[in-house]
């Protein structure tokens, strides 16, 4: 009892927004009006709270008790009233709660404890909708009367993201559309603003949803930076309430509050005899109970438009059109309008709201105007409208217009628009008197050539003809300049970055002959008196802003200097080598010339080996190393930078052979030592390419090689006669050599299909 009674006090000192009357008349009834559905004129749908002085439900009523004011007295009646409390009347709602990153930690804790109450507060059987917006609007849970299904998606919300207001008001009403029930209600809480453009609906759209869809929507702001005033239009524009709560503890009172009027509200349903055309009514809605206390509320209803309704503006038709004519069709529909279609005399012209009527495209005399409109839903409104034409004669409009403090200077195409009531035959061309060009059908155009005309005034005539013998005649007034050679380029712009080789030509034309022409720097050659051709190769000109100039003189002086600039890209350096092959084999250090150049100086020479180290390379020459390499398969690579700071890079693969290293071997002067130990071990007998024997680092001569040779045989020979001595092994095979063979001389390279050494290999640089 005392939780109910504390509920009753809350819920009296947060209404005292709704009803100024309770504010003047504490020991009174109460009337608020807090919700109107008027989609339906017959049956319009209105939500009153009406309290005692304590707070209490005021029961009892019936249509008897009630009765309509204001705009709608003598045209709405109350047919039906019901009572949510005594009826026990199901009532759905769809719960919306902003998730964005400003409601992190206390305010989306504060507002979910709130939305608690306010389920525990609702009656069993009252549907909920739970929808949560930040950068996307989502339903979580579509309409339920199991509260935990609710209470566990709680649990899991998060915060985080932008806030997309509009689409959330907009997609809340759209559930609430939808809902099982006719009594219903959207109640959305955003502590800001619409914020970061993520929305797809505008302001105006959402409050137009609120407008039209009769869904009350109770508006609920949090913290100090709200957009109060779109909540407040938003609440008033569905007949519902914004409350304002700058601290998160208010939420528990305002949602508590809400449960509780929703629970505890009357449906007054009235039946309205008014248009269904957009208009708005602001009336009263008066109670009188049973013990004689009256109490008075006021709202608007806003009359539905269920089928589009189309209106021109008044006197649009009074008198016979003489001229174009531009109509605009007043649209008012509830829904989006799908298709809009405007026909004339049978014939469709316009597809959009605005359209011309255009008299001297039309038969004079008397025509029909039909326009229709479809919405989204299907929904067909049709106008129509019959007017007069006037007989016209021709009508001639041009594009030339020439300032009159300004000589004309410039060729140029003069467009003509003829036309009227009957066809065009002809439209003439005429200057000072003389018919310069005549075009019998559509397009007319005439190209106006100053070069062609001495500069003085001249005079341009144009003259249209119908098929019924009727002229009308324009004249220009205009003055040719004296004109200087005019240069046209291809091939080259301002824009053009030069990166290799273009080409491209400068012709010359003006009122005169040409009689000279010349380009600096020489990059082309004359090859008609009015004609230059040039080629451009970036590696001639310097990385970056460059130009042409371009000097023309006609027969009658008049001069013309133009400079024509390029950007030149900063192009790599060129680089080749020559002295060794591209995987030639070397046996001995050879040397590598690098030939480098470009666009700007060399700066830097670098040569390195297998990966290895870079080494400067002086006087554009290196070394290959062949002894340091060693035998096996090799790639130095050289790399050149310039001045610029442009790098290219090549690569030299190559195979190193060195000569055999010989072994010398002393006769030991312990025979039966040695014999031993041939024997003992089947060692064979050492080879030219052994790796711990002397090495020579010159190539072995005829007597060191006969040297070498008689060694191994006296080693052999005393190995084979220790072994007849002395039985080897059981295990152990006897060694049948009897002969060192002689070193291999690898000092000759493979057969290759290479090219020479001295042949030079240049590839492409790199970037």
């Amino acid at each position: 009892m005392k939780r109910l009674a504390l509920r009753l006090v809350i819920a009296t000192l947060l209404l005292l927004p709704f009803g100024v009357a309770f504010m003047q008349d504490e020991v009174g009834i109460s009337l608020d009006i807090i919700g109107i559905d008027p989609t339906d004129l017959s049956e319009i749908a209105i939500h009153a709270s009406i309290l005692d002085s304590s707070g209490q439900l005021v029961s009892g009523l019936t249509e008897d008790n009630f009765s309509i004011g204001g705009d709608l007295a003598g045209l709405a009646t109350v047919t039906r009233v019901e009572n949510v409390t005594d009826d026990d009347l199901a009532f759905a709602s769809v719960l919306v709660i902003d998730t964005s990153s400003s409601m992190a930690d206390k305010p989306l804790s504060e507002a979910l404890a709130a939305a608690r109450l306010y389920l525990n507060a609702l009656g069993p059987n009252d549907p909920v909708a739970l929808v949560t917006f930040n950068d996307r609007v989502r339903l979580l849970v579509n309409y339920t009367t199991d509260r935990g299904l609710i209470f566990a998606q709680f649990e899991n919300l998060a915060y985080g993201g932008q806030t997309a207001l509009y689409d959330a008001i907009v997609r809340a009403i759209e559930i609430a559309s939808e809902a099982p029930l006719e009594r219903k209600a959207v109640v959305i809480l955003s502590d800001g603003s619409e914020y970061g453009g993520v929305s797809e609906r505008t302001r105006a759209e959402s409050i137009r949803a609120a407008t039209i869809h009769g869904v009350p929507v109770y508006s609920i702001g949090l913290g100090w930076d709200i957009d109060q005033g779109f909540l407040e239009a938003i609440a008033a524009e569905s007949n519902a309430q914004f409350y304002n709560a700058p601290l998160p503890e208010e939420l528990g009172d305002i949602y508590s509050n809400l449960a509780f009027l929703f629970r505890s509200q009357y449906i007054v349903t009235m039946s309205a005899d008014v248009p269904a055309d957009g208009r708005r009514y602001d009336f009263t809605l008066d109670v009188t109970a049973s013990d004689g206390q009256s109490a008075s509320g006021s709202a608007t209803l806003r009359a539905p438009i269920p089928v589009p309704l189309l209106f021109l503006p008044d006197d649009l038709f009074a008198e016979a059109l003489t001229e174009d004519t531009q109509i605009t069709v007043e649209i008012r529909a509830d829904q989006d309008i799908e298709s809009i279609e405007v026909a004339l005399d049978g014939e469709v012209v316009s597809t959009d709201e605005t359209f011309t009527i255009e008299p001297v495209k039309e038969e004079p005399g008397e025509h029909q105007l039909d326009i229709t409109v479809a919405d989204v839903e299907g929904d067909i409104g049709r106008l129509s409208a019959e007017f007069e034409i006037a007989a016209l004669p021709p009508t001639v409009s041009d594009d030339f217009e020439p300032a009159a403090e300004d000589d004309v200077a410039e060729a140029e195409v003069i467009s003509v628009d003829a036309g009227g009531q009957t066809e065009i035959t002809q439209v003439e061309f005429i200057v000072d008197g003389e018919v310069i060009h005549t075009d019998s059908e559509a397009p007319y155009e005439f190209d106006l050539d100053p070069f062609d005309l001495l500069p003085e005034v001249h005079t341009l005539s144009i003259r249209a003809t119908n098929a019924g013998g009727q002229t009308t005649t324009v004249e220009k007034t205009f003055e040719v300049e004296t004109l200087p050679p005019r240069l046209e380029i291809e091939g080259l712009t301002p824009e053009t970055v030069v990166s290799d080789i273009i080409t491209g030509s400068i012709r010359v034309a003006g009122q005169s002959p040409i009689v000279s022409l010349s380009v600096e720097p020489d990059v082309g050659a004359l090859v008609e008196s009015d004609r230059f051709e040039f080629s451009l190769n970036a590696a001639d000109f310097p990385p970056g802003p460059n130009s042409i100039a371009i000097r023309a003189v006609d027969e009658a002086g008049a001069e013309t200097v133009g400079t024509i600039n390029f950007e030149v890209a900063a192009l790599a350096p060129t680089v080749s080598l020559s002295g060794v092959a591209v995987d030639a084999v070397i046996s001995k250090p050879q040397e590598v010339n690098v030939d480098a150049g470009g666009q700007t100086e060399i700066a830097r020479i670098e040569v390195s080996y297998d990966g290895g180290p870079a080494e400067v390379v002086e006087d554009e020459v290196f070394t290959i190393p062949a002894e340091a390499l060693g035998d096996g398969e090799h790639e130095a690579l050289v790399s050149v930078t310039n001045e610029g700071g442009e790098t290219s890079t090549i690569s030299l693969p190559f195979t190193v052979q060195l000569p055999p290293t010989p072994t010398f071997t002393p006769v030991p002067t312990d025979t039966p030592t040695a014999t031993a130990t041939a024997t003992a071990t089947n060692t064979a007998l050492p080879t030219a390419t052994a790796t711990n024997s002397p090495v020579f680092t010159d190539t072995p001569s005829a007597e060191e090689i006969t040297a070498t040779r008689a060694a191994a045989s006296t080693l052999t020979a005393t190995a084979q006669s220790s072994a007849t001595n002395t039985p080897p092994p059981t295990n152990t095979p006897v060694s049948t050599e009897t002969q060192t063979p002689l070193p291999t001389d690898t000092s000759t390279p493979r057969p290759t299909n290479e090219a020479p050494p001295t042949e030079t290999y240049t590839p492409s640089p790199s970037d």
